[in-house]
């Protein structure tokens, strides 16, 4: 059914004294979802990277360069379900998450969610409206027709695929709480343009749980210069192409 795609630097969870990784919070979290959806989990890692010892290396698939693009890559190339959802290993998911999202695939080519945002301790401190991958769920032909993440990026390798999916005129549906429509309407307005936008379930509103990781991404190129003028390099790339940030 679906292949859940794990993309992990294998770094230790912020915290935790007893060594445990963030890929270990990601595998519970796949656990969580209902009963017979997920068919497999497949973790994409970098080319020279080390699981410990205490994973199953049928987990694992090694990306054939550095960075996220390969390692998601890696890991869908070798997906066997007929559909595909992406967990960033520092993010969380609702129980309800697949099965909601499911519902939808009938009508729409792609369903994407909004997140609560959470410190490395677990306490809410924001909610977004963007489409972050970890929110993605997709049947795998799907993903070939609009084909694989560009390496080339870093930062913004999910809006330079999202961009490719509007452009061939894919169907999406963005499931937001009620709480982020009312809070950012022009965050809300901006997913609009390229999607439909709809209350998630009143069951679990939120569906995924997205970690302001110190160490990740996100916030090296809000605190490291380098990082920041790669990140801006590459929206200033995704305007000169599709005229917009795709969300």
């Amino acid at each position: 059914m679906i292949s859940v795609i794990i993309p992990s630097r294998l770094q230790q969870r912020i915290g935790a004294a007893d060594g445990t990784l963030w890929l270990d919070q990601a595998l519970a979290q796949v656990a969580r979802q209902e009963a017979g959806l997920v068919c497999e989990v497949i973790v994409g890692i970098d080319p020279n990277a080390v699981p410990p010892p205490r994973f199953d290396p049928a987990l694992f698939r090694h990306a054939a360069a550095p960075g996220q693009a390969s390692a998601l890559n890696a890991a869908i190339a070798a997906a066997r379900g007929e559909f595909l959802a992406i967990l960033e290993d520092d993010d969380g998911w609702a129980p309800c998450k697949l099965r909601e999202q499911m519902r939808h695939l009938e009508r729409y080519d792609i369903v994407t969610a909004g997140q609560l945002e959470l410190d490395s301790e677990g306490t809410q401190v924001g909610e977004r409206v963007f489409a972050t991958p970890s929110g993605w769920l997709m049947r795998r032909t799907i993903f070939d027709r609009v084909g694989a993440f560009d390496p080339a990026f870093r930062y913004r390798l999910d809006n330079e695929w999202l961009g490719r999916a509007n452009a061939v005129g894919l169907h999406r549906i963005h499931l937001l709480s009620r709480s982020a429509i009312v809070s950012d309407p022009l965050a809300v307005a901006n997913v609009a343009k390229r999607s439909a936008v709809m209350l998630g379930p009143e069951s679990c509103s939120h569906l995924v749980f997205r970690t302001v990781n110190p160490n990740g991404g996100t916030t090296r190129t809000n605190t490291e210069e380098e990082a920041a003028q790669r990140s801006r390099q590459e929206y200033a790339l995704l305007v000169d192409r599709f005229g917009e940030i795709p969300w």
